[in-house]
């Protein structure tokens, strides 16, 4: 396997970690729900990051570094979504609600707990189709 990761394949990784993360959480796998779910945000805006990557251009150190983060907040700095990532949540109350409860994710739930409220939660969050954080990304990416 390689360590090279098309914008296409994160696009669809995001999507199959969300989807797997429903299954997980309607089999009462609450904890590995919450954390799959979490990685598809991080996909998701990893893919809007890889549409800035300019062919046969050496991208700034910092850069590259910075796209290897599992910070959601330092991921959406670093795709350039921060100032729309604010205005979006001024506009919509709801959506800045979700996000609020996505950013409290971390790589770090793989070693903890999570109860079914608090994965259906970040699920909902992520994945409503009105003012959902992945659909949002979508829009950028």
């Amino acid at each position: 396997m390689t360590s090279e990761v098309s914008k296409a394949q994160l696009q669809q990784l995001a999507d199959e970690k969300l989807k797997d993360a429903q299954i997980l959480l309607s089999q009462n796998a609450c904890s590995n729900a919450y954390y799959l779910a979490g990685y598809a945000v991080e996909l998701a805006l990893k893919a809007c990051i890889a549409k800035t990557f300019k062919a046969d251009t050496i991208p700034d150190k910092a850069f590259v570094i910075d796209t290897y983060s599992h910070k959601l907040q330092n991921l959406v700095a670093t795709a350039g979504l921060h100032p729309v990532m604010l205005a979006s949540q001024k506009q919509y109350p709801k959506f800045a609600t979700h996000w609020g409860i996505v950013n409290l994710w971390g790589p770090e739930a793989r070693y903890a707990s999570a109860t079914t409220e608090e994965a259906t939660q970040l699920l909902s969050a992520i994945g409503d189709s009105n003012h959902g954080v992945l659909p949002w990304i979508k829009q950028h990416w």
